[in-house]
Parts: C-alpha cells; structure tokens; sequence
C-alpha cells in the first residue's frame, strides 16, 4: 500500500513537472511571437514599455522594423527619397516618444500612429510609379492624384492630421492642370474662393511627390497668413512617398497574420 501511495506521489510529481514545462514552451513561443524589435528588458521610454506590454502594439513595431529596412532596399538607388526616409523614421521615433509620455489634455494613439507609419513603409514599391496618379503619403498625410477628366484637369485630395495630442489637421480639394511636370492645384468648384485662391503644386523628385504651396497674390496678405485650407499649426507641404500598398501581399492583413 505506501508502494502505491509514492509511486502514486511520484506520479503526480511527474505530471506537474510536465505541465509547468508545457506552460513555460507556450509562454515562450507566445512571447518570441509578440516580441518586438527591440529588447524589452532595456526598455526606458514610456513607449518602449507600452509596446513591450502589448501583443499587438509589439507585432506592429516589429512589423516597422521589417518594412523599414524593405523600403530603404527599394529606394537604394534614390538618394534623396532614402534620406528622406530616414528623416521621416526619425520623426516618427521621435514624436512616438515625446506624445507617448504622459502629459495633461494627451489623448495621443499610440497605435493609430504606429499603423499610419507602417503604411507609409509598406506602401514603398520595389519599382518605381511610372506618372503621379494614385495614393501618396506622409505618415501625417495622405494626398490622390486622379486621372484626368474631360476638362483636361486632374482630381486632387489632400488631407492631414498631425499624431500630436492637439491633433492639427488639414483637408484640400482640388483640381490640377500640368505645367510640364509639375501640377498646379486649385480649388475646385466653391473651394476655390473659399480657398481664397490659394494653390498646391505638386513637384516630382525622383520618387518622391513634393508638395508646397502658391500663396495668393494680394497684397494684403501678410506672409504668415495661415492657408484656409488647415487648422492653427496644421500643414500639408512635405516630401510624400508613393503608396502602393494594393500590391504589397500584406494589404488588409491584420498585423501578426501575414509573414513579412
């Protein structure tokens, strides 16, 4: 009889060994899954540590990573769009950081800045975008040139909102004529006047779309005068990259089910 009680003891003993190995192999495999491109345990910015404590925001900073290092492959060749991929990556990083921090009247999103991030990487082809229609992006903003219409002109939207705690934003609609290869951008229909004539132009730079603006011409107009067209602080000029991201395989794909 005590035979059976230890060997039944022993039994148990076993079993529960076992279990705790299987346990710690799932957490194991659960963690190196979620894991992002850093090591958590050298985290010190509130951001780093609000990653690490997330699934989801951890496979979306490894997912930035791998696409940051695809994009700057694809813009090898173009020096000036590589750079500017570079400095857009470090703004990125940087404004993560500081929005991240807790600070009063903050209702930052973390993810929503992490998300329109990656689809800037994601939407960088490996072939450069033969003419400027389609989607172009910032991870601020999003401009579309459309093809053109019957009046010779071509549809363009252009909107903004800046991954701040004061969220500045901007919205332009508009019509655009070629002049050589740069398109000048006007209000279309009432947007024009309430525009109050101000213009985009659109330049082509390698494989960048770069986008300023052509202030009215009056003369009362003082040099800072702000565009209608955005809120106190917001802006739409900047360097935008050509996004292609209906030919990228993980397009619609929740992040952590498509293998970058």
């Amino acid at each position: 009889m005590k035979r059976n009680i230890k060997h039944s003891q022993f039994g148990n003993h076993t079993i529960a060994i076992v279990m705790a190995s299987l346990m710690l192999t799932s957490l194991s495999v659960i963690n190196a899954h979620a894991a992002p491109s850093f090591d958590c345990k050298k985290a010190s910015t509130p951001a780093e540590k609000e990653i690490c404590a997330s699934k989801t925001l951890s496979q979306l900073d490894s997912a930035i990573a791998n696409a940051y290092k695809q994009a700057q492959k694809n813009l090898a060749a173009d020096s000036t769009a590589l750079a500017e991929l570079k400095t857009s990556q470090r703004l990125f990083i940087s404004t993560r950081n500081i929005e991240a921090t807790p600070h009063l009247s903050n209702d930052y999103n973390l993810q929503e800045h992490m998300s329109a991030q990656l689809d800037v990487l994601r939407g960088i082809a490996t072939q450069p975008r033969v003419g400027l229609e389609g989607e172009w992006r910032t991870s601020e903003g999003k401009l579309w040139v459309g093809p053109v219409n019957k009046n010779g002109l071509r549809p363009v939207n252009a909107q903004s909102r800046t991954h701040d705690s004061k969220h500045w934003s901007c919205e332009f609609l508009g019509e655009a004529k070629q002049d050589g290869e740069t398109l000048l951008v006007q209000g279309r229909d009432k947007y024009k006047t309430d525009y109050d004539n101000w213009q985009l132009k659109l330049t082509p730079q390698g494989r960048l779309l770069v986008l300023s603006y052509i202030r009215p011409s009056n003369n009362n107009q003082k040099e800072t005068y702000s565009p209608p067209f955005c809120s106190l602080n917001g802006f739409l000029v900047g360097n935008y990259f050509p996004s292609d991201i209906p030919d990228n395989p993980c397009a619609g794909i929740p992040v952590g089910q498509c293998k970058e």
